[in-house]
């Protein structure tokens, strides 16, 4: 948990009301956490839930540091994908580059089973897409461990500063290699057996944007802006923690649901899943 510190008594009070809401959520003592209107843009107001998270993006877009500094974060995958894409669409530069990956099975699987339009279509959270859409100035994520010593871990949040064939050029925004240039190369990547039976390899680039995230992907970051989409529930242990504890203050913190309310509600409202078995068994 990453509570700013204040001087004023005021702010103070609401850092530290902040901090045992947290509390509460993570021990699981708040089954459903209703959510006052102050942190809560609904309906059909997705642009401007965008905008209070990067706010003036058509002019800050180049501004490495305000990029990796702030995220959405969503549920699951297909969520981090509609909003990535979203953002990319708007984002101002023009420089691209399409990237395809080289799908292929391994020789003892039939190829009639799986072809190749197949593989090609097929996505994952801990994978880059088929086609990988790339800008000058955008954040992207590793997925995988590169080169740690080097600052290339998996998670590590990058800036795309050029592109070549068969490398990339990124900065690396994060840690003590914080604005050093690297060389992110293809590499042949394959899906985890829970997620995909057929190990299939996928050669590509270990980077996917990062404008979001899923919010088990965000464990360990902090960042000084947080969105969080709800186009439902959470639906795994600790979640709803591991996403608002992202930032220090409730001032940070963004709620959007796809839906208005319903007739009769007042306030928006989402589950916290905490399956307290796990801590008692700490114990």
């Amino acid at each position: 948990m990453r509570i700013q510190q204040c001087s004023n008594d005021q702010d103070a009070d609401i850092l530290a009301l902040f901090g045992r809401r947290l509390m509460e959520i993570g021990d699981g003592n708040v089954d459903v956490l209703e959510l006052e209107d102050d942190v809560v843009i609904g309906g059909d107001s997705f642009e401007s839930f965008c905008d209070s998270i990067f706010p003036d993006f058509n002019t800050m877009y180049n501004d490495g540091d305000y990029l990796v500094s702030r995220a959405i974060l969503t549920p699951v995958h297909t969520g981090v994908t509609y909003i990535n894409n979203y953002l990319y669409n708007k984002f101002p530069c023009t420089e691209e580059r399409v990237y395809l990956s080289v799908d292929s099975l391994p020789d003892n699987v039939d190829m009639d089973n799986y072809p190749v339009e197949v593989l090609n279509s097929l996505e994952f959270g801990n994978l880059p897409a088929h086609t990988l859409k790339l800008k000058i100035g955008c954040p992207v994520m590793l997925l995988r461990n590169l080169d740690p010593k080097s600052g290339l871990c998996n998670g590590t949040r990058l800036i795309c500063r050029a592109f070549g064939s068969s490398v990339i050029k990124v900065e690396i925004t994060s840690g003590s290699h914080k604005g050093h240039m690297a060389l992110i190369p293809r590499v042949k990547l394959s899906p985890t057996a829970s997620t995909f039976p057929i190990p299939f390899l996928r050669k590509q680039f270990p980077i996917t944007l990062s404008f979001a995230s899923t919010i088990n992907k965000a464990q360990g970051q902090t960042y000084s802006r947080v969105g969080i989409y709800l186009p439902s529930d959470v639906f795994s242990h600790g979640q709803l923690y591991v996403a608002m504890s992202r930032v220090g203050n409730p001032s940070a913190l963004k709620f959007f649901f796809d839906k208005p309310l319903s007739p009769g509600e007042t306030n928006y409202k989402t589950a916290n899943v905490v399956y307290k078995e796990v801590y008692n068994r700490l114990e």
